[in-house]
């Protein structure tokens, strides 16, 4: 099943999203995108800015399909634009089947107080049911509601975050050249974050935790079950539930300490 790209707005620079944008249209099965604002998070973008990133990009997307780079200036909200011709226009098709495939239906809000709920809600409307399904994107993205927005994703069941990074700083003079159809191979990454050995490792401790904890309460239950047992058939006096009873408390005054030893090891 094809799969709907989420791509975060945080940057006034088209640039960088439409290299996300056909990378992930030609090599993860994406069919679909959607650009996500988040407001209330401290980004380079106001809640106005958005809707003017998103119609620099499929502007931008438009002349690039045609063989001409837009020179947007600073202000977002100015008019005037120029163009420049294309040095190298080999593989520009890419922009027009992404203008035939993808559909501009403006950028989506989500509030930063609600997060989960509003990427939930957003991730199923757009995306399905299915977290295998979404793709989404931190391109450009501001510390702070990124490393937020990459944990209720995982905490959603989403494996699929990426970025988008060039190898050598952008040519401020000539950007057309750090787009992604004059990029070689060796020159960028669209690195899958969930896979970085750091966050591997991180994701397998807490696994390890979990199933320790899960263990000892497997434990404590049994030896709850087994006394209370005891209990209603041979009494207070029985010997056996008197052992059973010590063996619930040294349950009880070990499971923390594991645990504890656990999450430092980790």
């Amino acid at each position: 099943m094809s799969k709907t790209l989420f791509l975060f707005l945080f940057s006034p620079n088209p640039d960088s999203y439409i290299n996300a944008i056909c990378y992930a249209y030609e090599k993860l099965d994406v069919k679909k995108v959607k650009l996500i604002h988040v407001k209330g998070a401290k980004t380079a973008l106001s809640d106005k800015d958005a809707p003017l990133v998103k119609n620099r990009i499929w502007s931008q997307i438009e002349g690039l399909s045609k063989g001409e780079y837009i020179v947007f200036p600073k202000d977002l909200t100015a008019l005037d634009r120029s163009q420049k011709q294309l040095n190298n226009a080999t593989r520009i098709d890419v922009y027009r089947r992404i203008q035939e495939d993808f559909l501009d239906d403006g950028v989506v809000d989500i509030h930063y107080d609600k997060l989960k709920e509003g990427l939930d809600s957003v991730f199923r409307k757009y995306g399905g049911t299915k977290p295998k399904n979404y793709v989404v994107d931190l391109t450009s993205g501001a510390k702070a509601p990124t490393i937020d927005i990459f944990s209720v994703c995982l905490a959603l069941g989403v494996d699929q975050i990426y970025i988008f990074e060039l190898a050598d700083t952008p040519d401020r003079a000539n950007p057309e050249n750090s787009l992604y159809h004059a990029l070689p191979a060796d020159k960028f990454s669209y690195t899958c974050l969930t896979k970085s050995a750091a966050v591997m490792a991180g994701r397998a401790a807490f696994l390890r935790k979990r199933s320790l904890r899960w263990a000892v309460m497997l434990i404590s239950l049994v030896v709850w079950a087994t006394s209370t047992a005891f209990f209603l058939s041979q009494g207070s006096n029985s010997q056996p539930l008197q052992y059973i009873m010590v063996l619930s408390g040294i349950v009880g005054l070990v499971s923390p300490i594991v645990s504890s030893v656990s999450e430092r090891r980790a």
